[in-house]
């Protein structure tokens, strides 16, 4: 009878594996791929801000509307930046919301310190709608408890409204009583997001890449990469949770850690910084990035006179709000298109070399990367070269059709273009590719089961064979 009862266990285990490796592949193509367009005004990519503008004239309005951002944070930061404070919605506060309805613009007002008791007032968002939700920032494990007290309140609120709440990047979970970021990820899963029922489940975390090292080279933060990967591997453990990271468009450090000290991010982001930044998180599968900052935080320890985000102090556009907006409305030309796709995992490739079965790398930034796919686990891919560093992300949509989202990560101040070659198993027959570059479809040709791409600086392009 044991003995029988172990077989059974050990076929449901067989079966269960095969039907895993099943879901993970590429169906073989059949010439044709479903019409993604069909779904273009269901679906989008949310693309956040962090800030507003204190003087929201209506010229301010149409700036915000053509950002690209649909959401808004409205944290406190001395007077150049617009607060609504949940406790005590004031006439101004409603007006400026109602503005932001006739806009098409989502509102989140951050509640400011991490206790409860702008929390328990929640319910004060609910004739607005404009307002999606609440935002808490950066809580440690004392606090998430305290958040957690509250949870009955935020479930009642009847506007629907979401409980936001981004996480410390990795780092602080240390001293925030967690061995590892992943548990500290979880802790706040288990405890907050899966005992909400009402309004969106969202993961969140920041961490700005655009750095220097020791010699004051420019340089991207080693451990930027593997904390998306961490949000986005636990996801996977929650299907109902959606996934947000803080990108950096705006210089910063202060006086203190000046342009060219280590750990210092005084760099201007350019449109190329911007890019690798969004396609970066695209790779990673999250459902929005948001722009830290739009509006522009008052002076002091941490923020010059100088340096200032998409909009200055005095409500004028800078250069990294057209450097912003231009990624932005090219990754809203085709967020349809992703929205279609789950994502499966990440693989990387060094400059100058060939990835085949191997996750090959002897680059810091992805070598620490814990869970990058080996390409002999990817169905339909034979085999990668690239002339420079580059990160892939996989995909499948609704009809096992794959897609890969390819980005040239290096730092942009190298000035690195980057020539990628995709070789693909022989029996899958792929002739054609359906590709995004620069947010425009095209249709490019597959010879000799290979695809070639040249990427621009900090360039994404998602390609679906078939």
């Amino acid at each position: 009878m044991k003995r029988k009862l172990a077989l059974i266990l050990a076929l449901v285990l067989v079966l269960c594996c095969m039907s895993s490796c099943n879901r993970n592949k590429a169906a073989k193509p059949d010439g044709s791929l479903p019409d993604y367009d069909k779904k273009i005004d269901e679906l989008s990519i949310s693309i956040g801000g962090w800030l507003v503008p204190s003087d929201l004239t209506e010229e301010q309005y149409v700036y915000m509307k053509e950002s690209g951002i649909d959401t808004f944070y409205f944290a406190q930061a001395g007077d150049p930046a617009y607060y609504i404070d949940v406790n005590s919605i004031t006439e101004q506060d409603q007006a400026v919301l109602l503005k932001m309805e006739e806009y098409g613009l989502n509102a989140i007002l951050h509640v400011g310190a991490k206790t409860n008791d702008k929390l328990v007032n929640i319910a004060n968002a609910a004739p607005y709608n404009a307002v999606t939700g609440i935002c808490y920032d950066e809580p440690d494990k004392e606090q998430i408890n305290e958040i957690s007290t509250c949870l009955d309140i935020v479930n009642q609120n009847p506007g629907n409204k979401t409980l936001f709440v981004n996480l410390y990047p990795s780092g602080s979970y240390k001293r925030n009583g967690f061995y590892t970021y992943k548990s500290y990820l979880r802790y706040f899963c288990e405890n907050i997001l899966a005992n909400l029922t009402v309004g969106e489940k969202w993961l969140s975390a920041d961490r700005y890449p655009l750095t220097f090292d020791k010699k004051g080279n420019k340089i991207l933060d080693s451990k930027w990469l593997c904390d998306m990967e961490a949000l986005a591997t636990v996801r996977k453990d929650y299907p109902d949770v959606k996934t947000n990271f803080f990108i950096q468009t705006i210089p910063y450090g202060g006086e203190v850690y000046p342009a060219g000290t280590e750990g210092s991010r005084d760099r201007i982001p350019t449109y190329e910084d911007v890019r690798m930044q969004e396609y970066t998180a695209l790779a990673f599968g999250f459902d929005r990035i948001s722009c830290f900052c739009y509006g522009t935080p008052c002076v002091y320890s941490e923020f010059t006179e100088e340096q200032v985000g998409m909009i200055d102090r005095d409500g004028n556009r800078t250069s990294i709000y057209y450097a912003t907006a231009k990624a932005n409305n090219e990754i809203k030309s085709f967020d349809h298109v992703l929205k279609q796709f789950e994502w499966q995992g990440v693989f990387t490739n060094d400059g100058g070399k060939t990835t085949d079965t191997k996750r090959l790398t002897n680059r810091k930034i992805f070598a620490k990367l814990k869970n990058r796919t080996p390409i002999n686990k990817i169905g339909g891919l034979d085999k990668v070269y690239s002339t420079q560093d580059t990160l892939f992300g996989h995909f499948l949509d609704f009809e096992s059709n794959a897609g890969y989202m390819v980005v040239n990560l290096n730092d942009t101040s190298l000035n690195l273009t980057d020539q990628v070659t995709m070789t693909f198993e022989q029996d899958y027959g792929y002739k054609k590719a359906l590709c995004y570059i620069g947010g425009q479809k095209q249709i490019l040709e597959i010879v000799n089961n290979a695809l070639t791409l040249d990427l621009g600086v900090g360039e994404g392009v998602f390609v679906i064979p078939y």
